[in-house]
């Protein structure tokens, strides 16, 4: 939304909590490190109480969540630990890519199998992330969609995309998408302005300063969800006619969804997988390789267009 590796804080004694497994069940011989970027995202607290819960209650398995607080040298210091408390899998939401490759490298010399919440860092057995390409091309889908339906196929859009960062080509991917989408659905659109933004403010003054230069501009078009809920905050307090304006982007989040549900300028997002689901596709994937079974070098989240037709149903998906 900010786009998808998980490191999560070591749990010293796991008896203190683990919950209750089904009658006849026999605990696996596994445990799962959890490394997690940031704890404070709503969207990896939820997804790392996902993963532990749906780890214990189908595999039996416990985890060791830590949580680095947004900060590189405390992710190193944690993915040590995992590796000295000689866990079985690391699930890892990088802080820094780079800086983690020497981490992911201990961790294989360990016999520990790593899979990257994300396209980095390198090294790692696997990886689980967003589809940049093909989910930018449902967003720009389903913008091209409104514009043909409200605005007779005719407007001027602005984009809000961001520069990649080392070992990731998301952002670029998912631009490139949203391009396409548009070019395909609705031809006679018209990108005007493009502004680098992905956290909500940055994306606010820049449709403040996009609506004020192209004053015909109707569409906003976004790879993340910051961009999406600040384009959507300044067209709100702008008074501009949200029946006419549309926001698009990438990521579904609660504020995102009840945005489209409550009628304004929101109106269509890419969802990225529930927690729910992401949990349940990389606690099963890591369960197969543990296994000895064939695996992919990488998998993608699943790619759900929200608009208010489904977005009631998404919710409780969600658990929202």
């Amino acid at each position: 939304k900010k786009l998808i590796c998980v490191a999560l804080c070591l749990v010293l004694a796991l008896a203190a909590g683990a919950p209750a497994m089904a009658a006849g069940s026999a605990a696996a011989p596994y445990r799962l490190g959890v490394a997690v970027g940031d704890l404070s995202d709503p969207a990896w607290a939820a997804e790392s109480e996902q993963i532990s819960n749906y780890a214990w209650s189908k595999y039996g398995v416990q985890t060791n969540v830590m949580d680095a607080k947004d900060s590189s040298q405390t992710q190193l210091n944690q993915m040590q630990a995992l590796i000295d408390s000689q866990v079985n899998f690391i699930i890892l939401d990088a802080v820094d890519p780079a800086a983690l490759a020497d981490s992911v490298k201990r961790a294989r010399d360990a016999g520990i199998m790593v899979l990257s919440y994300g396209d980095a860092p390198a090294g790692c057995n696997t990886y689980y992330n967003v589809d940049g390409y093909n989910s930018g091309l449902e967003c720009g889908r389903m913008a091209g969609e409104f514009i043909n339906k409200t605005l007779g196929g005719n407007c001027e859009v602005g984009l809000l995309n961001f520069p990649d960062i080392q070992g990731s080509t998301f952002y670029s991917t998912s631009s490139d998408g949203i391009v396409e989408g548009l070019a395909i659905t609705a031809p006679n659109a018209k990108i005007t302005s493009s502004q680098a933004a992905i956290d909500s403010s940055t994306a606010y003054e820049a449709v403040r300063s996009m609506t004020q230069e192209h004053p015909y501009i109707q569409v906003i078009v976004s790879i993340s969800e910051g961009g999406a809920i600040g384009a959507n905050n300044y067209v709100t307090d702008a008074d501009i006619n949200e029946d006419t304006f549309g926001v698009f982007g990438i990521g579904a989040t609660k504020e995102i969804v009840t945005g489209i549900k409550n009628g304004e300028a929101l109106k269509g997002c890419v969802g990225l997988g529930t927690s729910t689901e992401n949990a349940q596709i990389v606690v099963d994937t890591a369960m197969t390789m543990l296994n000895g079974q064939a695996y992919k070098n990488a998998y993608h989240t699943p790619i759900t267009p929200v608009t208010k037709a489904n977005c009631t149903y998404y919710m409780s998906e969600a658990g929202w």
